[in-house]
């Protein structure tokens, strides 16, 4: 006879439980009957309620400290404390220890009854800096009087550091913020996490717990310390609510203000405080603020697709202006960064932003292809209108940008496409031709295509430009150096004006196997010269390589030292010291105009840009 089983009855659901009670247990996981009176979170198990208090809620842990006269060492587990008792030999006067304080507490008539309702049964008698974190999150004004009152400092910090107004501030608890600080607690103590209290106050979202400091005796310390962060936090986790509460504290203020806020609200990704903001009467959605950027720029280039779908309702709403630093204009920094749904989302809005140049003619699909962002490669291929074999003031094509930054994906994408192109016409349709990705094939294709005549090609106006066969020497690719040397057009020998030849480049990073391959070469010049004087040898020399260095001599290298006229010899003398002049060695610079005020440099020498470098640069972007 089969066993009864108890299916669960909740909508979509199909388990199957042995018992009724495993059935019970299982619809907890529907119902979560335990809730959380902080955050009204509910949960399915009482224990995962308790860790969610402990962790979310910085209510800190009980600390299980060593009652030895002279010992302060405590813990948040029983079994490090029996450890260390075991490992100090503190047992026996910790019992005695213990035995003392536990009567003394006893016998303490200053405790209320009522103060202890709500302190395990363990830690009775026992007031510690985990019981006013816990009363703190909780609010009981009670017991943290009393725990006071018993010595327990009311700078008490929790696992993460935080304080009791800490506590108090991210659980919204009003009323016990007020008696804190009315206690002398600090208001502009940092947890480890880099939080303030005022700013848990504004991360809860609670607007009564964050007008607690603005009131007319803590502003003067909040400001006067803690202005900056307050910003930040503000315009990073703060409602419209919040910032008018805010600047109802400062009294008089810039309208300035208002569009710094925006910004950074939109770069923290603030939905509702940007779109609030955007409505506001002060702000111009087509005002750049001081480093040319637009807030729609700041919206593609941090990927806000909900701030952006508020934006281009604006129907004076500005996707073509380009960003003064970057040269760039919405979709281009949508492409730029991989962002597929702001791509498609500005392409619905206007197909025709797709043929807008950018920066050195570049187009978006340019940018997409030199920075390897196949998904959105592979959507611009979709769309009407796009050419493919667009030129940039250089006359590279995207096919060029990828292959010269190593986006051997991207390059087997445009190569694919183009090859299906040839086949089937211009379509939005066009079917792959499914062949898998291989990079040395691509590498092989790419040397035949039309773009890539010269397999020495670099990219111009950049101090250190390089080949393909120098980018695969620095990285060590063999793969690529492989393919590339049964090209007869290679030259083995291009030199880079500072690095010196493919052979130095592998040597000074280390790559005994690329330069196996390379002196392999019938044409390989071992007497070769960088911009310092050495050869391979030196450079090897200089690397402290032995292996490499027994490489170069067993294929002829001859050890005649370097010259090197723009390096510094050290005098022996103060008078030889006095008469040596140092010459000054100056890194080209482009003579392209184009690029002079670039915000990061001259765009082919800095192709593959990293965003975070002008972090400190743009929060300053209001002044």
């Amino acid at each position: 006879m089969a066993s009864e089983t108890f299916t669960c009855e909740w909508p979509g659901c199909s388990a199957v439980a042995a018992t009724q009670g495993q059935l019970n247990k299982h619809k907890n996981t529907h119902l979560k009957p335990f809730k959380c009176e902080t955050c009204q979170r509910s949960f399915a198990l009482r224990t995962v309620l308790q860790r969610h208090i402990r962790s979310i809620h910085r209510a800190g842990q009980q600390q299980h400290r060593c009652h030895f006269l002279e010992c302060d060492f405590s813990t948040a587990r029983k079994d490090n404390l029996g450890r260390h008792i075991r490992k100090t030999g503190h047992q026996s006067s910790a019992k005695e220890q213990k035995s003392v304080v536990t009567e003394e507490e006893n016998e303490d008539p200053s405790i209320p009854d009522s103060a202890l309702a709500d302190v395990d049964k363990d830690i009775v008698g026992v007031f510690n800096s985990s019981i006013l974190l816990k009363s703190a999150t909780s609010g009981n004004i009670e017991l943290m009087g009393t725990c006071l009152q018993a010595g327990v400092s009311i700078e008490s910090r929790a696992d993460d550091g935080s304080t009791p107004l800490h506590c108090a501030a991210r659980a919204g608890q009003v009323d016990a913020m007020t008696f804190l600080i009315q206690e002398g607690a600090e208001v502009t103590t940092w947890n480890i996490l880099g939080m303030t209290p005022v700013s848990q106050a504004i991360r809860s979202r609670n607007l009564d717990a964050l007008k607690v400091f603005f009131d007319d005796k803590v502003c003067g310390r909040l400001f006067d310390t803690d202005a900056s962060t307050l910003d930040y936090v503000l315009a990073r986790y703060g409602t419209i609510d919040m910032f008018h509460a805010y600047l109802n504290s400062l009294g008089d203020y810039h309208d300035s203000i208002f569009t710094s806020t925006f910004f950074s609200a939109i770069r923290y990704g603030n939905v509702s405080l940007s779109i609030a903001l955007s409505n506001h009467p002060l702000i111009d959605v087509n005002k750049a603020n001081r480093l040319g950027y637009l807030p729609a720029h700041f919206a593609a280039r941090y990927n806000r697709i909900e701030i952006m779908r508020h934006l281009i309702k604006f129907p004076c709403i500005d996707l073509v202006s380009v960003a003064s630093t970057q040269g760039l204009a919405v979709l281009h920094f949508a492409a730029r960064q991989g962002h597929l749904e702001i791509v498609k989302l500005l392409l619905n809005q206007d197909t025709s932003l797709i043929r807008k140049p950018a920066n050195g003619n570049r187009m978006p699909y340019h940018f997409a292809s030199m920075m390897g962002r196949t998904k959105v490669v592979a959507y611009l291929h979709s769309v009407p209108g796009i050419d493919i074999h667009c030129k940039d003031l250089y006359g590279h094509t995207a096919l060029v940008l990828a292959a010269l930054q190593g986006k051997w994906e991207t390059v087997h994408l445009i190569l694919e496409h183009q090859e299906v192109c040839s086949l089937q016409g211009s379509s939005t349709s066009l079917l792959s031709t499914g062949e898998p990705f291989v990079k040395t094939e691509a590498v092989r294709k790419l040397l035949k295509h039309i773009d890539f005549k010269d397999p020495n090609i670099k990219t111009p106006n950049s101090s250190d430009s390089k080949s393909l066969l120098e980018s695969a020497a620095e990285n060590g690719d063999c793969d690529l150096i492989e393919v590339l040397l049964e090209n007869k057009d290679v030259d083995v020998n291009i030199s880079s004006h500072w690095r010196g030849t493919p052979l130095h480049q592998a040597i000074e990073s280390g790559h005994i196997g690329a330069v196996k391959l390379l002196l392999q070469h019938p044409k390989i010049e071992l007497g070769v010269r960088n911009r310092w004087g050495e050869t391979p040898l030196g450079t090897a020399k200089r690397e402290n390589r032995a292996d490499i260095i027994d490489f170069l001599l067993l294929h002829g290298a001859k050890d005649e030292g370097s010259i090197a006229p723009s390096i510094i010899v050290q005098p022996t003398t103060a008078s030889d010291a006095a008469n040596t002049v140092t010459p000054q060695i100056t890194p080209p610079q482009s003579n392209n105009k184009l690029y002079a005020d670039s915000w990061s440099g001259p765009i082919y020498g800095d192709l593959v840009e990293d965003w975070d470098v002008s972090v400190d640069t743009e929060d300053e972007m209001s002044e």
